[in-house]
């Protein structure tokens, strides 16, 4: 059995949206990558050439500018397994890994966002917004200003949401999750203020099936692979994608023909 992650990314030049499928375990990063073009009625295709071997740490990802951003464990200059943030160009299907910060905590639990139009990444540590301002020299800087707790609680000690990403206004979002509900909340850090939502009823329902056991998946969408299934594990994997998507929308009935 080989379990994979999926990452939804945007090209805004050719108005196109792509699915990067991944392996998400060190035994499996041989496999694949593969690629869909959605609407394109194509099948899923192996990225050949130039791809580091690398397999996804987190189902937690950021599309930036046509740019997708993961969390991975990659083989870099011959060394095995190194931690890092790998980008790829869903125009052009290449991958480029990037260190983290000099002082991230390399072992402890990152948060990716999209913040004024750059990569950032908040440390669940020490809270500090680090942002990505220089992709090519990797160079980092950091809002001295800002800390932002990554995971919040309500007045009533029931919601835990966690940092999820940010508005086009600065806005940080939080979700959270459970048994019937999605609950969304902004924090404003420099008005200090918060406003929150939620999901529920029938909107709600077409993401019921996300929990519970492992499931199987069509194997014969993707290549050498005969065990295939993903995790529907945890609510807590919810993401979302401000100021892009006005909707709930779920991928889970999506078809691919199959390879010949």
């Amino acid at each position: 059995m080989c379990f994979l992650v999926v990452y939804l990314g945007y090209d805004p030049f050719g108005d196109t949206y792509k699915l990067l499928c991944i392996p998400h375990a060190a035994e499996h990063r041989d496999y694949g990558p593969w690629v869909l073009t959605l609407g394109a009625e194509e099948s899923w295709r192996i990225i050949e050439g130039g791809t580091p071997k690398h397999y996804g740490l987190t189902v937690s990802w950021k599309c930036i500018s046509g740019v997708m951003y993961y969390e991975a464990y990659a083989d870099i200059n011959g060394y095995m397994e190194i931690r890092t943030i790998m980008s790829f160009n869903v125009r052009f299907e290449t991958f480029k890994p990037i260190n983290f910060p000099c002082c991230a905590d390399y072992f402890g639990e990152h948060h990716l966002l999209s913040y004024n139009g750059r990569l950032a990444l908040v440390c669940s540590l020490d809270t500090k917004l680090w942002i990505l301002e220089d992709e090519k020299e990797e160079k980092w800087v950091c809002n001295i200003d800002l800390h932002l707790p990554t995971r919040r609680t309500d007045p009533t000690g029931k919601i835990n949401y966690q940092l999820n990403d940010a508005t086009v206004t600065g806005e940080f979002i939080y979700v959270a999750v459970d048994d019937k509900e999605v609950h969304i909340l902004y924090y404003d850090p420099k008005k200090n203020s918060t406003r929150s939502f939620k999901f529920e009823g029938s909107m709600y329902k077409e993401f019921e099936g996300f929990g519970g056991e492992a499931c199987k998946f069509n194997t014969g969408c993707l290549p050498n692979l005969k065990g295939l299934a993903y995790l529907k594990s945890s609510w807590m994997f919810a993401r979302c994608l401000p100021n892009h998507i006005e909707n709930l929308i779920s991928l889970k009935n999506i078809t691919c023909s199959k390879l010949v």
